[in-house]
């Protein structure tokens, strides 16, 4: 008697249990963004995007808006203060070799001035560490003798919007002191003072001024470089 053979099926067979593990996956997924999308709708009116930035020939004049209070930047004042330091300080002048002399006693001398030269400019350096200068609203000093560190006084406060907004306000008396011809705005603005840098800032447009804007963290200092410190116009 014949046995049957039974041939084996080519069809693969379906692993259903990895096929709802992906289905799973899958779904939880498009949940997830769902929600997401959900909370960018809800919260997108208090998102904070980079402004557009053009550059200007204009000369800035730097205000910081913290703890919804304007205070004003005044570099101009620091730099004559620094210019009128660094004429205080000693002159260090590099001694030049001649390279055709080459007689010891010339060496030993020119070793000689050589060291002078590197202790005046430790001096020079100490010398710098030690500028403090003030503004209305500010306490300066230099960080890595080549940048100027502004520090908000603790005993003044900025002015108020309610303040702001008054004719004989610092902030009007400033405007009334710079050009919109020649002179435009620019906010560092700290997380806090959004709402108050838009109402200042339409002051501003409405006295004729272009203004440039940049979002910085509440801990981060505001450090002017030697090469300046640039926020365009937006």
């Amino acid at each position: 008697m014949k046995r049957k053979r039974f041939r084996k099926s080519l069809r693969p067979i379906t692993n259903l249990d990895s096929f709802l593990d992906v289905m799973t996956n899958l779904v939880g997924f498009l949940m997830f963004l769902s929600l997401f999308v959900s909370l960018l709708a809800v919260e997108g009116g208090t998102i904070i995007r980079t402004p557009l930035v053009s550059s200007s020939n204009k000369n800035p004049r730097f205000f910081e808006v913290r703890e919804n209070q304007v205070s004003y930047i005044d570099y101009e004042l620091i730099d004559y203060q620094v210019e009128k330091f660094f004429a205080s300080l000693p002159g260090c002048e590099q001694p030049q070799r001649k390279e055709s002399s080459f007689n010891n006693a010339y060496s030993n001398y020119y070793e000689q001035e050589l060291e002078l030269f590197q202790q005046c400019l430790k001096q020079k350096s100490d010398l710098i560490k030690t500028f403090r200068a003030r503004t209305n609203y500010y306490q300066v000093s230099f960080v890595d003798n080549d940048a100027l560190l502004y520090e908000p006084l603790e005993t003044v406060e900025g002015e108020s919007l309610a303040e702001v907004e008054k004719n004989y306000s610092q902030f009007n008396q400033q405007l009334n002191e710079f050009d919109p011809e020649i002179d435009y705005l620019a906010f560092v603005v700290r997380p806090d003072s959004f709402e108050t840098f838009r109402k200042v800032r339409d002051l501003a447009r409405r006295a004729g001024f272009d203004v440039g804007w940049e979002p910085s963290n509440s801990d981060t200092p505001i450090v002017f470089g030697a090469g300046g410190r640039t926020i365009g116009v937006q």
